[in-house]
């Protein structure tokens, strides 16, 4: 996952990590698995550009595929304690539903909220 502070608040990870650290709370990601894998958005912009004047000079005129992985990849539940090491104050937990009413009362939108909810879909 890209990430950086000027990501659009459409971007529901981008928004949880946004809301979070304005908060210093973070949502309990009780049924999430897996890890996350953050990398700066500014990383990637200075790989990106050191891979198309690479390309350049060697004129294959071909695709290259690069596969950026983050340098932060930690499980989903420890999400509290990589803010907290990252920040270096403590983060409350607080069930998703609870977050999403208190990040609402702060200030994010219902695009982002049903994003995080449904996952973008429309409930029926």
């Amino acid at each position: 996952m890209v990430v950086s502070d000027q990501a659009p608040k459409s971007d529901a990870l981008n928004a949880i990590l946004c809301f979070s650290v304005s908060m210093r709370c973070v949502p309990r990601l009780d049924r999430v698995t897996g890890y996350m894998d953050l990398l700066l958005l500014e990383k990637v912009v200075s790989e990106l550009s050191r891979s198309v004047i690479a390309l350049a000079g060697v004129g294959s005129g071909g695709a290259c595929f690069q596969h950026h992985s983050g340098e932060t990849k930690f499980p989903a539940q420890e999400l509290r304690s990589h803010l907290e090491d990252l920040y270096d104050f403590a983060f409350n937990e607080m069930d998703l539903r609870a977050w999403l009413e208190r990040a609402s009362e702060d200030g994010m939108g219902p695009f982002d909220l049903d994003h995080c909810l449904h996952g973008g879909h429309t409930r029926e």
